[in-house]
């Protein structure tokens, strides 16, 4: 539990259900139609040890032009949460702010904030320090992804990435190689998936999400779900 986020009584009084939006969510985007969107929130690699609340983000490409050499996350973003994070994010009033949250490869901000009745969540991603492209470490890239919630559901997203490399030993300018926007999302799972290599179930509420990114193990993992 990070440091102001910890007194559940206070956000459950301003929110009765602050986890209600944790689930599956499917779309499409708005520029191509016929391509998917998938949001969901996730134990991942559960098996492995210590489960991690995760978000994770997927957008299918428009063509097989766009963001052609970019690598495999090219089109989607997996952001590192606590149950209490998601909480003071989705279910909190106001102006929210969360410390830096890390992956193995980036690191993540985390903002959110009202706009009326809706619900404004902004996560920015940053992947590599700029004086380090210099040095011929690889790339630096950034990204950005805005959720929009409103009566407990999230309804609409939009991502973006880019990217830049050095040349002759300096940064270049950023190259913009996604802009997507979501039409509206159906909620068609509830509660936190418990993944390995599949599925093995869905937990809801905060203290089954609280165990399961605790759990560890398999038994850990049958407990979770049938407790």
């Amino acid at each position: 539990m990070r440091p102001g986020f910890g007194a559940a009584g206070v956000m459950d009084s301003v929110a009765p259900r602050p986890l209600a939006s944790v689930g599956r969510y499917e779309g499409t985007r708005a520029d191509a139609p016929e391509r998917a969107v998938n949001i969901d929130a996730q134990v991942d690699t559960f098996m492995g040890g210590r489960g991690k609340f995760v978000l994770v983000v997927d957008v299918e490409p428009k063509d097989s032009s766009e963001g052609a050499g970019t690598g495999g996350d090219s089109h989607s973003m997996s952001i590192p949460l606590t149950p209490d994070d998601y909480r003071a994010l989705f279910g909190g009033r106001g102006p929210v702010e969360l410390p830096p949250l890390e992956s193995s490869v980036s690191q993540y901000t985390a903002h959110a904030f009202d706009r009326g009745r809706q619900r404004v969540v902004v996560f920015e991603e940053k992947n590599l320090p700029d004086e380090d492209i210099g040095l011929g470490l690889g790339e630096s890239r950034r990204g950005r992804l805005e959720l929009v919630a409103e009566d407990g559901k999230i309804r609409s997203a939009h991502l973006e990435k880019s990217r830049r490399r050095a040349f002759l030993g300096l940064p270049t300018t950023w190259h913009d190689f996604l802009d997507v926007n979501t039409g509206a999302l159906s909620k068609t799972r509830d509660g936190l998936g418990l993944v390995d290599e599949g599925e093995h179930g869905r937990v809801a509420g905060l203290d089954a999400i609280r165990s399961a990114v605790d759990a560890r193990g398999t038994g850990s993992l049958g407990q979770t779900l049938h407790r």
